[in-house]
């Protein structure tokens, strides 16, 4: 199966305050989009990769990108949309013709590794669409528009979905067609698969697979990367 793998990188960061959109911040001395990328580059199972950028960022991202060096899958730079959802779809238009699954993975979720991506890909070869998820581990509350709480729901039926996001091509092609001539915009792209009546696989994600959004998110990813600096560096003089 050829796999290709869409990085929608296209947003504003609104929630993460002014400054450079989110995806282009330096962590721990890189972009965070360019770590995200580097995963998937060095990943056996995916053969090409499609950045979606802002179209006022193309430039700068290609310089970062030289600078960087080292990548030969990304086939195609991508112009984003106004929604998270046209900037997926523009990725999916500009596939090549012999794709057969379709990763779609949050460019500011930097932390994702080579077996999450693998597990699936895997599930959704079997399966035809898998997405990675955690298990709720607070207890879940839903609640009315002014805040009271109506329900307790069962935790152990609740996951929160992550990305990466896996789907056979044509499956996911249809999914995008038919909500786009119903007008309809999803919040990932699992909903839109979901509503054509198609079951989805879940995939067991991972606490450190989280998506940079806030200042908060973004302290804890520069605290977690310079814990995973110490401990290679303790690993490596144990060697």
């Amino acid at each position: 199966m050829v796999t290709a793998a869409i990085i929608p990188a296209a947003g504003k960061g609104i929630r993460m305050g002014p400054g450079i959109p989110k995806q282009f911040r330096s962590l721990a001395g890189e972009p965070i989009v360019l770590q995200t990328l580097q995963v998937f580059e060095a990943c056996p199972e995916i053969d090409s990769i499609l950045p979606v950028l802002p179209s006022d960022h193309i430039e700068i991202f290609q310089d970062m990108m030289r600078r960087a060096g080292g990548f030969t899958k990304i086939s195609n730079l991508v112009v984003g949309g106004e929604q998270r959802q046209d900037s997926v779809y523009n990725g999916l238009t500009r596939l090549d013709s012999e794709v057969d699954l379709v990763v779609v993975h949050d460019g500011v979720r930097p932390f994702v590794t080579h077996n999450l991506i693998r597990s699936c890909i895997e599930t959704a070869y079997s399966h035809g669409a898998a997405v990675a998820a955690l298990s709720a581990q607070e207890t879940v509350k839903l609640t009315n528009p002014e805040g009271w709480i109506q329900e307790t729901l069962p935790r152990d039926m609740i996951y929160l979905a992550q990305t990466p996001q896996v789907f056979r091509r044509e499956l996911l092609v249809e999914a995008f067609r038919q909500a786009k001539n119903e007008g309809y915009y999803g919040t990932d792209e699992a909903s839109l698969v979901e509503r054509m009546g198609i079951g989805i696989k879940l995939v067991a994600g991972e606490r450190w697979n989280i998506k940079i959004t806030t200042p908060e998110d973004f302290v804890w990813a520069q605290v977690y990367s310079e814990s995973k600096a110490r401990t290679t560096v303790i690993f490596e003089g144990m060697q």
